[in-house]
């Protein structure tokens, strides 16, 4: 398939998740959900490769991505002093819309009679959870536990799909692909002083360590894996191969990415 039929199907499938984004009183007081385009076009691709009818395959991408939107939104929730009324009101419908996201899959997934995804998609978000409070908390005592971390946080959905589907190639290329990205965008966000993994770990740290250099080279290691298994896996799928070629290497000069030495 070529990739503009493949946009073609992602932009249907961005039609129905706006149906579900635009309840009009979320809409009056928090920012309708950005969507991730790379796990949208991964989700597509997973899919597309499970033993499901083409007619539920829309469903399931969209179920999935309303889980994404549901967690999204739940990160969106602060614990700061609100200075204003308006601030508490989008604050808890922050935590609203992301229970309404979650309560939407259920829905659908009831609709299409498949009660086992929403068992792997639990687990999933159970996961998901409790690494994100790891990666908050700041109790990861190194690089490497960072990184674990964030292949949870960033992939357990794909993993859980995929086991439930009996698929292995999407979610492995989901797995490092995505990881891959988020470990560019923590760099960067290190490298901008905003607030990143990085900047809570170097505080904390009392051992002398080249912080960066040890999270580049576990950049680099992403890098090379992510390109090792699209040339070995994607011969049947040469241009969503391209697509996904294209955006590590632009993350990784955007980023500035590079090997040391």
């Amino acid at each position: 398939m070529i990739m503009m039929e493949i946009y073609q199907k992602l932009e249907q499938i961005k039609r129905s998740l706006d149906q579900y984004f635009s309840h009009p009183v979320l809409k009056q007081y928090i920012q309708k959900p950005v969507i991730d385009e790379d796990k949208l076009l991964l989700f597509y691709a997973l899919f597309e490769e499970a033993e499901i009818a083409d007619e539920k395959k829309e469903k399931y991408v969209v179920t999935a991505m309303l889980v994404q939107s549901a967690l999204d939104t739940h990160d969106l929730v602060t614990t700061t002093e609100c200075e204003n009324k308006k601030l508490f009101v989008e604050r808890q419908l922050n935590v609203i819309a992301g229970d309404y996201f979650s309560g939407l899959y259920y829905f659908i997934l009831s609709e299409i009679q498949d009660l086992k995804m929403v068992r792997a998609l639990a687990t999933a978000i159970k996961e998901i959870n409790e690494h994100k409070i790891r990666l908050y908390d700041r109790s990861c005592q190194s690089i490497e536990a960072i990184v674990e971390s964030i292949v949870i946080v960033e992939t357990a959905l794909f993993q859980r799909i995929g086991e439930h589907f009996q698929i292995e190639t999407w979610p492995e290329i989901s797995k490092t692909y995505l990881t891959y990205k988020r470990l560019c965008e923590e760099k960067h966000k290190y490298d901008k002083n905003s607030q990143s993994v990085l900047t809570q770990f170097q505080k904390k740290s009392k051992s002398p360590i080249d912080l960066v250099g040890t999270f580049i080279e576990c950049c680099n290691h992403y890098f090379w894996e992510i390109n090792k298994l699209l040339e070995k896996s994607l011969k049947y799928s040469p241009a969503v191969k391209q697509f996904i070629m294209n955006r590590i290497h632009v993350l990784r000069f955007s980023h500035m990415i590079v090997e040391e030495g």
